[in-house]
C-alpha cells in the first residue's frame, strides 16, 4: 500500500463532514462528502442522513449539489427538512415495523 501524504489527509478531511441530526421525536446524524478526484467540472456533494426512532430508521442518500456552485447546496434545505421530521404512532407505523422483523 502507497504512503498517504499529509497533503491527502487533509484533502479528504475536508472533504468529509458529520454531524448530529435532532428531529422533532428523533436522533440522527448525517454526513456530507465532497467530490476531491476526477474532473472538476463534474464534482458533486453528497448527503447522506439517518434518524433513529423505536427500531425504525429513516435514511437518506442523494447528491446535494455541484462543487462549482456551492451557493447552490442542498444541504441547509435537507437538515431543515429533516429536522422538521415526526414520527407518530398509528397504523402505518405498526405496518412499518412489522415489516423489518
Amino acid at each position: 500500500m502507497d504512503d498517504v501524504t499529509a497533503e491527502e489527509v487533509e484533502s479528504y478531511a475536508k472533504s468529509f463532514r458529520v454531524g448530529n441530526l435532532k428531529a422533532v421525536n428523533a436522533d440522527g446524524f448525517y454526513i456530507v462528502v465532497d467530490d476531491i478526484t476526477g474532473d472538476e467540472e463534474r464534482r458533486e456533494r453528497t448527503f447522506r442522513a439517518y434518524i433513529h426512532y423505536q427500531g425504525m430508521v429513516l435514511s437518506v442518500d442523494c447528491r446535494a449539489g455541484s462543487l462549482l456552485e456551492p451557493q447552490k447546496s442542498l444541504v441547509p434545505y435537507l437538515l431543515r427538512l429533516l429536522r422538521s421530521v415526526e414520527f407518530v404512532a398509528g397504523p402505518a407505523a405498526r405496518v412499518a415495523s412489522s415489516a423489518t422483523q
